[in-house]
C-alpha cells in the first residue's frame, strides 16, 4: 500500500506543478493499478517550446523507505540500479494504444528505447522515495550519477524525497 500511495503522490504532485516557460507537459502517465507490476512507476514527456517536434522525458522509479534510521542511500541506490538495469524494458512495455497522440509525439515515442540505451539528452531518469519524517537524511541523491552512469547530460537525473 505505501508504494501505491507513493506512486499516486508523485503523479498528483507532478500534475500540479506550475507551468514552465521552456516546456509543456505532453504526456503524464497515470500510475498502474497494481504497485507490484514490473515497470516504470512514473513517466512524463515534455514538449520543448520554441523548437518544433522536440521532446524530453523522465522515467521515475518510486520506492518507500522503511528503515529505522536515516540511511536512505541503499534505497536510492537500488532504485537507480533498477532503472539502469531495466529502464529499456520498462519503456518497451508502456502501452500507447489508448492514447491520442500528435504525429510528432508518436514519432518521438518510437525513439524512447534507443534513446535510453544511448543516453540521448532527451532521456532522463528520476528516483522518488517516500520516507518517514523521522528518517529524513542530511543529504540524499549525491551519488546518483554513480548508479546510473550512462546519463551524464545536464538535468539527466532528478531525485525527490
Amino acid at each position: 500500500m505505501p508504494g501505491y500511495v507513493s506512486e499516486w503522490l508523485w503523479y498528483l504532485l507532478t500534475a500540479e506543478l506550475p507551468p514552465e516557460t521552456d516546456r509543456t507537459v505532453e504526456i503524464l502517465l497515470v500510475p498502474s493499478t497494481t504497485v507490484t507490476d514490473s515497470g516504470v512507476d512514473g513517466f512524463i514527456i515534455h514538449r520543448l517550446t520554441g523548437t518544433p517536434a522536440q521532446f524530453e522525458y523522465r522515467m521515475w522509479e518510486t520506492k518507500k523507505y522503511t528503515g529505522a534510521d536515516d540511511d536512505v542511500d541503499p534505497t536510492i541506490r537500488g532504485a537507480w540500479q533498477q532503472l539502469h538495469t531495466n529502464g529499456a524494458d520498462y519503456l518497451a512495455a508502456i502501452a500507447w494504444g489508448d492514447k491520442h497522440l500528435a504525429p510528432d509525439s508518436r514519432g518521438f515515442i518510437s525513439t524512447l528505447v534507443p534513446g535510453w540505451l544511448n543516453a540521448d539528452p532527451s532521456s532522463n531518469g528520476g528516483v522518488s522515495v517516500a520516507i518517514n519524517e523521522s528518517a529524513t537524511p542530511d543529504k540524499a541523491f549525491h551519488t546518483s550519477h554513480d548508479h546510473l552512469p550512462t546519463h551524464t547530460h545536464p538535468g539527466a537525473l532528478n531525485g525527490w524525497l
